[in-house]
């Protein structure tokens, strides 16, 4: 993930190339963000991709998380040894908890 304090800008010859244009605006985020050292992998086809070993240590769930998805990831990953844990927002500020 790339961080910085401007929005990515696409040109008129990004329309040709959607995939790249979507790899610009998927792979940044606002500088203020750096400090989650966040990690995204991007594939040109949708669906699973496949990997080898245990490479994903901790998974964290967003308050707003939709219940299916979080069961959904949780299925998935819970029984790898993968820890998860789960955002809960109270006022202004926000706390996590493991599950």
């Amino acid at each position: 993930m790339a961080y910085a304090d401007t929005p990515v800008r696409l040109s008129k010859w990004d329309k040709d190339d959607v995939y790249a244009a979507a790899h610009k605006i998927l792979s940044q985020k606002k500088y203020n963000w750096a400090y989650e050292r966040e990690w995204r992998v991007l594939g040109e086809y949708p669906g699973q991709m496949p990997y080898q070993g245990d490479i994903v240590s901790d998974v964290y769930f967003g308050s707003r998380i939709d219940p299916h998805h979080k069961s959904r990831i949780s299925s998935v990953f819970g029984g790898r040894g993968t820890k998860l844990y789960q955002m809960k927002v109270t006022g202004y500020r926000h706390s996590w908890s493991r599950e």
